[in-house]
């Protein structure tokens, strides 16, 4: 989900993240809500709203009430605020994408 944010064409592949989250809610793929169990380690790295609330969702639906509040805590948060201007966002996405390319294991 967090690649999802990067590339020149972000909101295709953030749509095309959505439309994976809305397939296991409307597939009755509940039953395999282990498919996201590494998110809440990584949401921080998360700053695209649309994301976060179908994530927080779909969690809702999982009944899994401590990660959906994992996934609200990273809405809540001041610098991912949609009211924002356009360069505090910009350094939002910057410092984010940054530290989760630092968090990925590097491998050789």
């Amino acid at each position: 989900m967090v690649l999802c944010q990067f590339g020149s064409d972000r909101r295709a592949l953030v749509t095309t993240g959505l439309q994976i989250i809305e397939s296991l809610r409307c597939e009755g793929n509940l039953a395999l809500s282990y498919t996201f169990d590494s998110l809440d380690s990584i949401a921080a790295f998360l700053w695209n709203l649309d994301l976060l609330e179908a994530l927080a969702s779909l969690q809702f639906s999982n009944c899994s009430q401590s990660k959906r509040t994992t996934f609200l805590r990273c809405i809540n948060q001041p610098e991912v605020n949609a009211s924002n201007t356009r360069e505090i966002l910009q350094m939002t996405r910057n410092k984010r994408a940054t530290e989760f390319l630092r968090h990925l294991p590097i491998r050789c």
